[in-house]
């Protein structure tokens, strides 16, 4: 046997010699130092950070639209050219606040949440009370839908022009005189961007033009809104082509487009909010009556 052969030998023998006894007792060692770390994290909960999100981001401003009619003055069911003015503004109104919501520009509140009016009940919605619901759901915007009667055809957008008095009333003051001109001035772009080869454009008026206005220099709604107000005349019902536009379904929902994109860019460039766009009138309380 060959010297290497036999040291290689011996030496397999001895590890097998040792694997049968067992591993030989490990030397005692000294504990090793204590250390310390950091705690480790918890998992995050995608929901609660989902959630505190939520929380942060600033609340949708609020827009309070206010479906014309019935009111103490008027009760909006003359029909002209097969439409009730009461129910096709109702039909507006609806439209534009589920976009509103639809598309996060703005929480949405209506003056009254029925379509018609019922003669046996007669249940109206003064404009006295229609601002006070406004200023009750701290909108940011007062947005009055109308159809205007008469020889002419389009919509027009009216805004106060001047401190108007009702029943020992006035208002609004100059702060909200302005903001609602800014807010007169985006609807009505709104509606011209969107509609001004469909419908004829009246342009932004003062409220001083109106019948109302010219007697009591702002409308009833606006004298008592701390808001600032906005009234649209949709269109002139009277006119049979004005008419079959706001009878379609294709027709109020391109309304309700343009009134959303007009308060979109107001809201984004206001600071949507009600404190410090205007105080309430001065003088006595509030009052009633009048439709544009």
């Amino acid at each position: 046997m060959s010297a290497v052969r036999r040291a290689c030998l011996v030496a397999a023998l001895l590890l097998a010699a040792a694997g049968c006894r067992g591993p030989a007792p490990a030397e005692p060692t000294a504990p090793p130092p204590e250390t310390r770390s950091a705690t480790p994290l918890e998992p995050v909960d995608v929901v609660v950070v989902e959630e505190i999100g939520r929380r942060a981001a600033p609340p949708l401003p609020v827009v309070c639209i206010d479906p014309g009619h019935p009111s103490e003055g008027n009760a909006g069911t003359t029909v002209q050219n097969g439409l009730r003015e009461v129910e096709v503004v109702y039909d507006v109104a609806v439209e534009l606040g589920a976009l509103l919501e639809r598309e996060g520009i703005a929480r949405t509140v209506l003056t009254r949440d029925f379509r018609g009016y019922d003669e046996q009940t007669d249940v109206r919605v003064t404009n006295r009370r229609r601002a006070e619901i406004a200023n009750e759901a701290g909108a940011a915007l007062l947005l009055r839908l109308h159809c205007d009667t008469g020889s002419g055809r389009g919509f027009a957008v009216y805004h106060p022009d001047r401190e108007g008095e009702k029943d020992g009333f006035r208002g609004p003051p100059e702060s909200l005189r302005v903001e609602s001109l800014r807010a007169a001035e985006a609807v009505h772009a709104g509606l011209a961007g969107q509609l001004g080869d469909r419908l004829v454009d009246g342009g932004v008026r003062g409220e001083s033009r109106t019948y109302v206005g010219s007697r009591q220099g702002a409308l009833t709604g606006s004298i008592h809104s701390r808001i600032p107000a906005v009234t649209v005349e949709l269109v002139v019902l009277s006119h049979p082509e004005d008419a079959a536009f706001i009878g379609s379904d294709e027709g109020r929902r391109a309304l309700a487009a343009a009134l959303a994109a007009g308060v979109a860019d107001y809201l984004a460039g206001a600071d949507a909010r009600p404190d410090g766009a205007g105080e309430p009138g001065s003088a006595a309380s509030s009052a009633d009556a009048e439709d544009p």
